[in-house]
């Protein structure tokens, strides 16, 4: 097995684990099926076998709570239900590939790491070698950078669910007590709104922190400059053996470029002097950023470039909609049909992050109007009237333009959360409203029946009778009702709502016998 011998003086000053780790799990080193150099290295044996990709997409999915017996719920219940889709994520074979990219660059990183202690002693004994006679490497070979990849899609793509879901099945911290060392596995930071490489590295060392527990940020001191963070993160990366660094929302370092902050050259410069792997994840405007630089290109292909487009494969959207179509809190609930997927796909051009919206806004919009089921119509109306501000969007993205979809850029997203959480607001709302008159009607009714008892009418038949009117004449006050029921009881003139509406003569004549 090759060993980084640089790093070996490091962990021999430093052998004490970190304290106070609150996310680190004790090593295990998986003795299955692994290549040679990966069985025999802690690093990568601790991170366990190699997963099935039946496996992977089994444990991208997560779930959310659901039974058939709650549709048979109230409309406020069912309506704080399907609130629950907001979770929901469903595991498809496409997002295999992100999942594999993130291992891949983890274990290639750690193929080169060692924290075994004979660094020293190995570069003795080879260079004694060489002094014999016998020309032997005294260093081994490393990699002049570390690898590089990019995920790049429009904003509510998915490209983030998907990232975080690969993201879930490794740990974030590894510690071995064999060895004395504390292993972070991979660190995720946003890019700062500001941009500027100072804020980034400032915020890479409080993630650290929290972590694992320390206080790298603290120590580095309140004037401490750009190269004060960069040495600092330089030297905790590399005591910690991250595997991973992810920087998402990239395309805020468009800000950065344009304001002339060194944090573009920055990350290129980290994969080479850290060589730790960085995967940067960002809108299609982020990616021409990346293209722009030939530098950065050749570190981007070293680990791949994905462009996330939603979900693209017809099996792959069958299985989605069968999946979603289960979580349905409508009392005529059913299996969406062919046509309905096809609806659908056709409106939110197979992106999950606006499928899943639109299918919540969907029941919302059916439970409100009382339908109580979905159609291929209800999705149209639902997404011509709460979502026509992202029509030009999705224009954009039918047509398959870059140039078409950068204009939108990092509009799709916060646009979707608006029109989600207005949906709902507009929703309780509604509930509240329909409560509130159905609470007056029942006050309405108590009183007329009370009314009604004291003029002598029986108390089952004042309230049946008042319950009649009601039904047929649902805005009418309390002396209208007692009036109604009077006429109808005592047949003593004619009925002034009656008038106004022809219904029920002969179901009225049943309950007044």
């Amino acid at each position: 097995m090759k060993r980084t011998e640089a790093n070996v003086t490091e962990v021999q000053t430093t052998p004490q684990p970190v304290k106070q780790c609150t996310e680190a799990v004790e090593a295990q080193y998986y003795e299955g099926d692994l290549l040679p150099e990966h069985a025999s290295n802690p690093l990568i044996s601790a991170l366990g076998p190699y997963w099935r990709i039946e496996d992977i997409v089994r444990e991208l999915s997560v779930s959310i709570p659901f039974s058939e017996e709650e549709r048979c719920k109230s409309k406020e219940y069912r309506t704080n239900a399907v609130a629950r889709l907001g979770n929901l994520i469903v595991g498809l074979p496409s997002q295999v590939e992100v999942v594999s990219t993130v291992h891949l660059l983890i274990r290639q990183h750690y193929s080169q790491q060692s924290i075994h202690s004979n660094g020293i002693d190995g570069i003795k004994e080879r260079y004694g070698v060489s002094a014999d006679g016998q020309l032997t490497a005294v260093y081994p070979h490393e990699r002049s950078h570390a690898y590089c990849a990019g995920i790049f899609g429009i904003s509510g793509s998915g490209k983030t669910t998907v990232l975080h879901s690969a993201l879930r099945l490794l740990p974030k911290v590894i510690h071995h007590s064999r060895y004395g060392i504390t292993q972070v596995v991979r660190i995720k930071i946003d890019c700062p709104r500001s941009a500027s490489l100072k804020d980034t590295l400032r915020l890479l060392l409080a993630t650290y922190d929290d972590l694992l527990g320390t206080h790298y940020e603290k120590e580095v001191g309140s004037r401490a400059t750009v190269a004060d963070f960069a040495n600092k993160v330089h030297r905790v990366a590399r005591r910690h053996f991250t595997g991973l660094i992810v920087l998402d929302e990239i395309q805020n370092a468009l800000y950065a470029v344009a304001s002339h902050d060194p944090l573009f050259d920055f990350f290129v410069n980290f994969t080479n002097v850290v060589q730790v792997p960085v995967l940067v994840a960002g809108t299609p405007r982020a990616e021409r950023l990346f293209r722009r630089t030939l530098r950065l290109a050749r570190r981007a292909s070293s680990g791949g470039v994905i462009n996330w487009k939603g979900i693209t494969n017809e099996r792959d959207w069958d299985r989605f909609c069968k999946e979603l179509s289960k979580y349905q809190w409508l009392s005529k609930a059913a299996p969406l049909s062919a046509a309905e997927r096809k609806c659908l796909w056709g409106l939110t051009q197979g992106l999950a992050g606006l499928a899943v919206p639109l299918f919540q806004l969907a029941q919302y919009a059916a439970i409100a109007s009382g339908e109580e089921r979905l159609s291929a119509r209800m999705f149209v109306r639902v997404f011509d009237e709460k979502m026509s501000s992202l029509k030009p969007i999705i224009r954009a993205i039918r047509s398959g333009k870059k140039v078409a979809m950068m204009k939108y850029d990092d509009v799709l997203g916060d646009t979707l959360k608006d029109v989600v959480a207005e949906m709902k607001t507009e929703m309780q709302h509604n509930l509240f409203y329909d409560e509130s008159i159905r609470h007056d009607r029942l006050e309405t009714s108590l009183d007329a029946v009370s009314s009604l008892m004291l003029i002598g009418i029986p108390r089952e038949t004042a309230s049946s009778m008042t319950a009649l009117v009601q039904k047929h004449h649902p805005n009418a006050s309390r002396e209208q009702l007692i009036h109604e029921v009077c006429v109808k009881y005592y047949g003593t003139k004619s009925s002034a709502l009656s008038r106004k509406s022809s219904s029920t003569s002969g179901e009225e004549a049943s309950v007044i016998g």
